[in-house]
C-alpha cells in the first residue's frame, strides 16, 4: 500500500476487510481530508499502485475516500478469472470440392477431383459431357445426375459456395498475479471439440452449444477448431490483464496442422 508522506491533511481513518470469492481478503481503506489533498493522493499515489478510490464530500470542508485494491489476495484463497464465452457465425466463400455434400455425391475425393477436371475441359471447348466423353465406341455415354448438376453449377460460374463457420471467443480479467496467465505458442494446433473443452476448460453450458462434426471431410482434413487470435493486453492503471483468444471451427489440413 502506498504511504502518505508529506501530507497531513490526507490521512487514513480507518480500514476494513472484505471477503471476495474472486480476489480473497481485500483491505479498503478509508481516508479523510480536504477534497484537493485527497485528488492528488488518489492521482499520484492510489491510482499508480493500482488502486481504486471514490471521492465524496462529507461535512463541510472535509471530504472523504475509500480505496480499494482489486489484486490483493492475503487470504489464501484461489482466483477465479473473471470470464465471458461468446459463439459466434461467420459467413466465408469456399470451394466447391470441399462441401460434404458435393464429395459425397461423387463418392470419394479422388473422383470428384477427376469430375472437376473434366468439367472444365468440357466448358472450356464449349462442349456438353455427353459430347466430352462421346467415343466412337459409345457416342452417347451414360452422364451420372451428380455430375451433371455439378457441370451446371460451373457452367454458371459458380466455383463456391457459402458456409459457416463457427467461432468460440473467450474474453479474460485477471489479476497481475494470476497463477496461470496465457502464455504464448508458436506451435500451431488443431483442437478435435472434446480435446479444446478438456484443454480450456470449456464450461458445460458452452460445450452443450458447440456444433457437431459434419458427416464428411475432404481428405487430409479433421473437423476442428484453429486458434486464430491469442491476445493479452495489460492495464497499469488497474493491474489487471485481459486475455482474448478464439478457435473457429474447419476442416483443417492434418498435414500442415498437429490435431491435438
Amino acid at each position: 500500500m502506498p504511504a502518505v508522506i508529506g501530507n497531513t491533511t490526507a490521512r487514513i481513518v480507518s480500514t476494513e476487510t472484505v471477503f471476495d470469492p474472486n480476489f480473497g481478503e481485500q483491505e479498503i481503506q478509508h481516508w479523510e481530508g480536504s477534497e484537493e489533498a485527497l485528488i492528488t493522493v488518489a492521482r499520484n499515489e492510489i491510482l499508480p499502485s493500482g488502486g481504486k478510490c471514490r471521492v465524496q464530500q462529507g461535512e463541510g470542508p472535509i471530504y472523504r475516500m475509500a480505496v480499494s485494491y482489486g489484486e490483493v489476495q492475503s487470504g489464501g484463497t484461489t482466483e477465479q478469472p473473471i470470464d465471458r464465452w461468446e459463439r459466434v457465425t461467420e459467413y466465408i466463400q469456399e470451394d466447391l470440392r470441399n462441401n460434404p455434400n458435393v464429395i459425397f455425391a461423387a463418392g470419394t475425393a479422388a473422383t470428384l477431383n477427376k469430375w472437376v477436371q473434366d468439367i472444365k475441359a468440357a466448358l472450356k471447348s464449349n462442349l456438353t459431357l455427353t459430347q466430352f466423353y462421346a467415343t466412337d465406341a459409345d457416342p452417347t455415354p451414360t452422364i451420372a445426375d451428380e455430375q451433371q448438376m455439378i457441370y451446371e453449377l460451373y457452367a454458371r460460374g459458380t466455383e463456391a459456395h457459402e458456409i459457416k463457420r463457427f467461432v468460440l471467443r473467450l474474453r479474460r480479467t485477471i489479476s497481475v498475479n494470476f497463477a496461470t496467465p496465457s502464455i504464448a505458442n508458436a506451435l500451431e494446433r488443431i483442437f478435435t471439440t472434446t480435446s479444446l473443452i478438456a484443454t480450456f476448460a470449456i464450461p458445460p453450458e458452452v460445450a452443450g452449444t458447440l456444433p457437431a462434426n459434419p458427416f464428411i471431410a475432404p481428405a487430409h482434413t479433421a473437423w476442428a477448431w484453429k486458434q486464430r487470435q491469442d491476445n493479452s493486453v495489460f492495464l497499469p492503471g488497474l493491474n489487471k490483464i485481459e486475455e482474448s483468444k478464439d478457435w473457429v471451427f474447419a476442416a483443417w489440413s492434418t498435414l500442415l496442422y498437429t490435431l491435438v
